[in-house]
């Protein structure tokens, strides 16, 4: 397990930076010098539509120059991209936006190149979940942190993580001579069509990533429509909301850990990544149509258990690629398939936008509830092992 200490540590704060990243333009917009609201839609377009493009590339690359030297530019575009947002100034903005979806898109692939290149089979569920972690504690730092930065100077955020990002690049330097020559040397090198070929390719590989657009488009709009329904539809208080929202990540943040203890152990991995679609529709479906007539207990479980389901997949999603994808070929596999994943955070909001303003948001959640019922029943018939 030593083995594993260094790389595991070095990929969770890879994901937990990039996260921080991410997170800090809308949680420093209120302080940001002519900034508008209204410009985080397409902002966030920007980063996760780039993203998606970047995890196929970025999966290819893992073979030409190694997982921990992609992991090393993307640190790189992360303290890049803050300092682009600390200039103030739109073009800073939009780059920082460019830079953060170059960022995003790869980390995952080259993380998952990294561990399952030092996790046996049997530890990979456990390890992939753990490392999935990095993206919950990246946010809450970031949502706690970065507020209190702006009390001095909004700028000082932007300036911590963009130093803290460039030393973990620096530190990953002995991770990179360690490994990155051995995964090179294991790796068959493919085009982006060879690529994308492997989700037809390896049975199984396909229905994954198409459950994971629809899982990943619930999970997104759980984070960022939760406080907007508690207030609008539930009436909660902004700040009853926003405990409501940190709930339901406290259930991702338990369902990422206890969910990579269960598979392959209890369930197999994809038999219990189907019951997770099931279960977020499930609870997607109940808040929908009976959310106002639930007392506050029976709110705050439901929000749980969504959070369980809904944010806690994606370890055990990437575990179970990692051991579809044939050898050599981890990264090109999980490039391929969070091509999906990451579509599914465009098409998310996209739904909400068309659908929130005539019916209301619960027939956003009805919607994507449906779609997650789709995804998961090929899945749970399609895999049996």
């Amino acid at each position: 397990m030593n083995v594993l200490v260094a790389p595991l540590g070095a990929m969770t704060a890879l994901q937990g930076l990039v996260a921080m990243g991410i997170f800090a333009v809308p949680v420093l917009a209120p302080g940001l010098p002519g900034f508008s609201p209204h410009w985080l839609g397409p902002y966030n377009a920007a980063v996760f539509g780039l993203g998606a493009v970047a995890s196929l590339y970025g999966g290819l690359l893992c073979g030409r120059i190694g997982p921990v030297r992609v992991a090393q530019i993307c640190l790189l575009l992360v303290t890049i991209a803050m300092l682009c947002v600390a200039t103030g100034s739109p073009l800073g903005l939009i780059a920082a936006a460019l830079l953060l979806g170059c960022a995003f898109g790869p980390e995952t692939p080259a993380s998952s190149s990294v561990l399952a290149l030092v996790a046996k089979p049997q530890q990979r569920t456990l390890v992939f979940s753990l490392r999935q972690t990095g993206n919950q504690i990246g946010a809450m730092l970031g949502s706690m942190l970065l507020p209190l930065a702006v009390l001095v100077d909004w700028r000082l955020g932007c300036l911590g993580i963009a130093l803290l990002a460039a030393v973990a690049a620096g530190l990953f330097q002995p991770l990179h001579r360690q490994l990155d020559e051995a995964a090179r040397r294991h790796a068959t090198r493919l085009d982006m069509r060879g690529a994308l070929a492997l989700l037809k390719s390896v049975p199984g590989l396909g229905l994954l990533a198409g459950a994971s657009l629809a899982f990943s488009a619930m999970q997104l709009t759980l984070n960022a429509y939760l406080v907007s329904y508690g207030v609008g539809v539930l009436g909660f208080t902004l700040v009853e909301a926003g405990l409501w929202l940190a709930l339901a990540q406290g259930g991702g943040l338990a369902g990422r850990l206890g969910w990579g203890l269960v598979a392959g152990r209890f369930l197999p991995t994809a038999r219990l990544i189907a019951l997770l679609g099931l279960a977020m529709a499930g609870c997607a479906l109940l808040l929908a149509a009976a959310g106002p007539q639930l007392g506050r207990v029976a709110l705050h479980v439901l929000a749980f258990l969504f959070g369980v389901s809904a944010s806690g997949w994606n370890g055990i999603f990437l575990a179970e690629v990692a051991r579809l994808a044939p050898e050599g070929q981890v990264g090109a596999a999980t490039g391929a398939a969070l091509l999906a994943s990451y579509s599914g955070l465009l098409l998310g909001p996209l739904c909400f936008a068309g659908l929130g303003p005539v019916f209301g948001l619960g027939s956003g959640y009805a919607a994507l509830a449906l779609l997650c019922i789709a995804a998961s029943i090929p899945l749970l018939i399609g895999r049996k092992t």
